[in-house]
Formats: C-alpha cells, sequence, structure tokens
C-alpha cells in the first residue's frame, strides 16, 4: 500500500526525500566529463599525487606500473630491480600487456610511485588496491527499497555509515522508548537515540503519535542488518527526536524553530524538516541562521503541492529537496522551483512506521510517497 501524504498548511511532509536527496552528493552520482589524456606530470607533482595515493585500501608494498609500449624490454627490468630494488610477480596479461605488479620495500611507496610517475618510459604507476563486494544487508525489505540503489547507498556503506553523527529529526516525535503508554518499534531496536524535547507537551520524551516523524527516523537510521524489516541509509547515525507536530500532524512556525534552535545548541549536526507551510517566517529565518552558526546543516522538503517551494525549505540556507521517482524524474506531487538544491527519491520508500494513533504498539512497514522521505536520503 502507497500512501500520499499532500496537506495544508505547517504539516509534515512524507519523510524521506531530504536526505536521499543530500545522498547523492556523498555517493558521487553525478554524470562526468569526457575522458581527457592524462597530462604528464613534473616530479614533485607526481611526487605529491603518488603519496597521496596510499591509502588504507591499498595492499602495502603492492604497486601496479604500466610501462608504454615503446619502452624496451631491457629498460623495464633494469628500473624494476636495479634502479628501485622492486621486485615484480608473474600476471596473467604480461603476454598482452606492459602491466607489471611490483613489490615495494617497506615504507618507500611514496616514493617509488613518485619516481615512476615522473619516468618518461611509465605510463602510470599506483597502488595494487583491494575490491570487495558491496555490503548487502540482510533486511527482508531491502530489496523492496529500490532508493538506496538509486543513491548508491550500498556503495558509500563502504566508506561511511554515518557513525558519530547526529541526526535532529524535527517533525511528529520518533517512536524509539519505552516510555508510559509508547512502545520503541522492532526496527529501530539497535538504533541510538539520544535525549530530544517535545514541544507539544513540554517534556523530554518525543515520543511519536502520529507515524511520520518515525517514518523519516527510519529513512535515516533504521537499525540495518538485523535480519528484520527494512535497512536505514546512514544507520549508525544517532537520532535526536525534536517533536513539534502534534498527533494530527501539524504545528506552529514558532513551535518548529524553537526544535531547529533546540536541536543546534544540543549538537546535533544535521536537522531534518520533512515539514513546511506555504509562507515565510522570519521566526525560522532565525532560527535557521542560528542553526548555521552552530555548524549545523538544515535540510528541508520542498513540498508536496506540485507547485512553488514552501517554506522553511525556500529561506536561505536551507538545502531544499524535491521528490523524484524510479526513472529520475521529478514527481508530479513534488514542489518546484529555484530555491531546490537537489532532488532524491521520493515515491514508494518503504520503512517502518507506527499505525496511526498506535504508538509503537502497531507497526508496519508502508511505502510513503513525498518530499519528506527525499531529505532523509
Amino acid at each position: 500500500m502507497t500512501n500520499v501524504l499532500r496537506r495544508s498548511s505547517w504539516l509534515a511532509f512524507p519523510a524521506g526525500a531530504l536526505l536521499l536527496a543530500a545522498a547523492p552528493l556523498v555517493a558521487g552520482c553525478g554524470s562526468s566529463s569526457a575522458e581527457q589524456s592524462p597530462a604528464r606530470l613534473s616530479g614533485s607533482q607526481a611526487r605529491a599525487a603518488a603519496a597521496s595515493l596510499v591509502t588504507a585500501d591499498d595492499i602495502p608494498g603492492q604497486i601496479v606500473v604500466d610501462f608504454r609500449d615503446d619502452a624496451p624490454e631491457a629498460d623495464i627490468r633494469s628500473l624494476l630491480v636495479d634502479g628501485l630494488g622492486l621486485t615484480f610477480a608473474p600476471t596473467p596479461l604480461e603476454a598482452t600487456t606492459r602491466i607489471e605488479i611490483a613489490s615495494v620495500p617497506a615504507g618507500l611507496a611514496g616514493s617509488v610511485l613518485a619516481r615512476l610517475n615522473a619516468d618518461p618510459r611509465v605510463e602510470y604507476a599506483e597502488p595494487l588496491a583491494r575490491v570487495q563486494a558491496y555490503y548487502t544487508p540482510n533486511d527482508p525489505l531491502f530489496k523492496d527499497q529500490w532508493h538506496l540503489d538509486k543513491i548508491g547507498a550500498p556503495q558509500a556503506w563502504h566508506y561511511s555509515t554515518g557513525r558519530g553523527v547526529t541526526v535532529a529529526v524535527v517533525d511528529t516525535g520518533i517512536a524509539c522508548e519505552d516510555f508510559e503508554s509508547f512502545v520503541k518499534v522492532s526496527d529501530l531496536g539497535r538504533t541510538r537515540c539520544v535525549e530530544g524535547f517535545n514541544f507539544v507537551n513540554n517534556t523530554t520524551h518525543a515520543n511519536d503519535d502520529q507515524g511520520h516523524g518515525t517514518h523519516v527516523a527510519g529513512t535515516i537510521a533504521q537499525s540495518t542488518n538485523n535480519g528484520h524489516g527494512a535497512a536505514g541509509i546512514a544507520y549508525d547515525a544517532q537520532l535526536m527526536p525534536v517533536k513539534v507536530l502534534a498527533a494530527n500532524g501539524s504545528g506552529t512556525t514558532a513551535a518548529v524553530a524553537d526544535g531547529i534552535r533546540w536541536a543546534a545548541d544540543h549538537g546535533a549536526q544535521v536537522i531534518n524538516l520533512s515539514l513546511g507551510g506555504s509562507r515565510p517566517a522570519q521566526v525560522l529565518q532565525k532560527a535557521v541562521e542560528h542553526a548555521l552558526s552552530k555548524g549545523a546543516v538544515v535540510i528541508a522538503a520542498a513540498g508536496n503541492s506540485g507547485g512553488s517551494v514552501g517554506y522553511p525549505a525556500a529561506h536561505d540556507g536551507v538545502i531544499a529537496v524535491s521528490a523524484s521517482d524510479r526513472n529520475d524524474k521529478l514527481a508530479s506531487f513534488s514542489s518546484r522551483g529555484a530555491e531546490v538544491d537537489i532532488a532524491a527519491p521520493g515515491v514508494d520508500v518503504v520503512q517502518q512506521t507506527i499505525c496511526e494513533g498506535g504508538r509503537g504498539k502497531c507497526e508496519r512497514f508502508p511505502a510513503f510517497n513525498g518530499t519528506s522521505m527525499a531529505t532523509c536520503g
């Protein structure tokens, strides 16, 4: 079942679009320009470039050298063995290419690469690096989460899973604690939630009584590879629940501004706003400026009206996110305009949430549509 959330006034936008929108920046999903032949580096340039190439993914003491076709064989052997003290291993390609795999004395990879890249007989030299299969979590609904493949999440997880980042979800709250009649949903079981605040009821217990905020939070940091439910994009990030919207999904500009300021003052590095309204508000603009001064990144859903971008997304300093579909086309419901910074998957985004009014006792994994979903990517 697909839920399309379209509301007026200061209401929640379906959550996943914001973080999903930011993800292509991390995953490098941009178009590339036409290939050009690399210019030969000077000696100092080669040394700097080669040293920068040696990373934690490289196999210690191993390099790959591609010699130019016109380099004499005797020169190759002399350079590798006599000049640099290298030894090299046979390769299945050696009969058809001039590529050699060489062993480098301990601690000398950077300097050896620099010398080789400065040599006119060498096409290029680089570290021999490891490659591995991209991580695929065992969550049973991962196969239905098309948006994760679309933004390159499995590839990005090789580099980062969000560890050390605190994301404030300024929304309807999150079902991430057992408190009174509220229950933590099962697929946030391994997700860390730091203390938040409830501006609706003036308490530190920012529990979700509507469902939207939990869906947003799960899109961001659902417990992943736990054999249950769905996967999250930045699943090692910690969530900060900030409740500014009531059980009917609505709130005020003042409450949202309070939530932004509170999140920034309590260490949130990313502030997710899957909500909005039709008119600008100085109280929101000032809150955004305060958050930026604290070093936070503020991300907001563009809106689901199909028309102009709402607020706070259209305010200065906010990363505004529209929603795209499976074909990388702008979703029909997505707001649009010059204020939009990026688009991300916001159609049929599968994630866990509570049954409406269920307070976590009843949970489900619906597919939501909306720029709210895109902000979480």
